[in-house]
């Protein structure tokens, strides 16, 4: 086994990751995630959801491999999750003896991979697991610390991450950059579109967490229609938040603008992002959203909250727009004016799309990944 992967197979990311180098590598994953990848070997492990921090009946591992059969194993009567999962995830590691272990996200994943005391470990930071969770106590950024110290190699998405990562005792000459990029070719303007409503249409594709405070967006709705009121808001994702955004519509009176379409596959995603006019990332937190990406890459107007490597990506009024944090009216103006100016957000999409297929283009980026794992093979 060339390469243990450790990660969410629920995430397009991770499924999208080992998709990119599974000709390239034997890969197996192990993931606490209910989704699998075709043609590598897989290692589904489950936690009794009702009791998912201490004290399950059981933990039930469901081995998948590439031809798609399925072997359950089921271990019981443990009385501490974080110690019995360490367990069972390194007993899988011993299994299957791989040559590299590649952690995505240090603080839950990265921990498991930095437990099991496999090397060569490299590990994946990608944006919370950086900027928000290691400073919530001491105990999370003593966890982080762990990883990050203990990993051979920390593989980082923003460049803004190298001081965080500092401050947690990591040594920058063991950090590279890999950012998560787009398959241009993917994402490609010329795709069919999705059907959209009559008239202009504003995209939020991020996940209704907290840390991507969708909530800005809705009370910038209001704004907007006041000055445009045929324009169509489309909210895409699921996330703890979706009750209350829905609430928050009903109670601003801007319902019958917003459509709430859940979450959407990726193979849909071109023809949704295709179908709108400008696409909206309110996140709080980000390293290199792919959303943000996949929107350039679509030639679209995009307005994003200048957090993480944003800025790093879009040239503020050239590829695309920068808005401070929680800033409803400033959000809603800068809607407005792209609308008033047609030329203006035409001509930011396509820079956008000069600027992703050059800086972010999977096809630039997956060469250089592919000799990191060979070297450490």
């Amino acid at each position: 086994m060339d390469i243990c992967l450790l990660g969410n197979t629920d995430s397009i990311i991770t499924r999208r990751w080992i998709e990119s180098f599974k000709d390239d590598f034997e890969i197996s994953v192990i993931t606490l995630g209910k989704r699998t990848v075709k043609g590598v070997l897989n290692y589904n492990i489950g936690i009794n959801e009702r009791t998912p921090a201490i004290f399950p009946r059981s933990i039930k591992t469901v081995k998948t491999d590439e031809k798609g059969k399925k072997t359950v194993s089921r271990t019981t009567h443990f009385t501490r999750l974080t110690t019995d999962l360490f367990g069972v995830v390194s007993g899988v590691i011993e299994r299957i003896k791989p040559k590299v272990l590649h952690a995505h996200y240090i603080t839950d994943y990265g921990f498991m991979g930095f437990k099991s005391g496999k090397h060569p470990f490299l590990c994946h930071a990608y944006g919370s697991d950086v900027y928000i969770t290691p400073w919530k106590n001491h105990e999370n950024e003593k966890r982080a610390g762990l990883v990050v110290n203990g990993a051979d190699l920390m593989l980082i998405v923003a460049k803004t991450m190298k001081e965080h990562l500092e401050k947690l005792g990591c040594d920058r000459h063991k950090m590279k950059y890999v950012p998560i990029c787009t398959d241009v070719d993917f994402f490609d303007p010329r795709r069919k579109r999705r059907e959209q409503s009559h008239g202009r249409n504003v995209l939020s594709i991020r996940k209704l967490n907290p840390v991507y405070d969708v909530e800005t967006l809705v009370r910038a709705i209001p704004i907007v229609l006041n000055r445009f009121p045929d324009v169509k808001f489309t909210i895409a994702g699921r996330g703890t938040e979706e009750e209350k955004l829905k609430q928050l519509s009903k109670s601003l009176g801007v319902s019958q603008n917003v459509g709430f379409v859940g979450e959407v596959d990726y193979a849909e995603m071109p023809g949704l992002i295709g179908g709108s006019d400008i696409c909206v990332s309110t996140a709080l937190s980000d390293g290199t959203p792919n959303s943000v990406c996949e929107a350039m890459a679509m030639e679209k107007a995009v307005i994003a909250t200048e957090v993480g490597d944003v800025p790093h990506m879009i040239n503020d009024g050239e590829t695309g727009i920068l808005i401070p944090k929680k800033s409803p009216e400033v959000l809603a103006n800068k809607i407005i004016y792209l609308l008033e100016n047609e030329s203006v957000m035409r001509n930011m999409g396509k820079k956008a799309r000069k600027s992703i297929s050059k800086n972010y283009n999977w096809g630039k980026w997956k060469p250089i990944m592919k000799k990191i794992y060979s070297d450490f093979i």
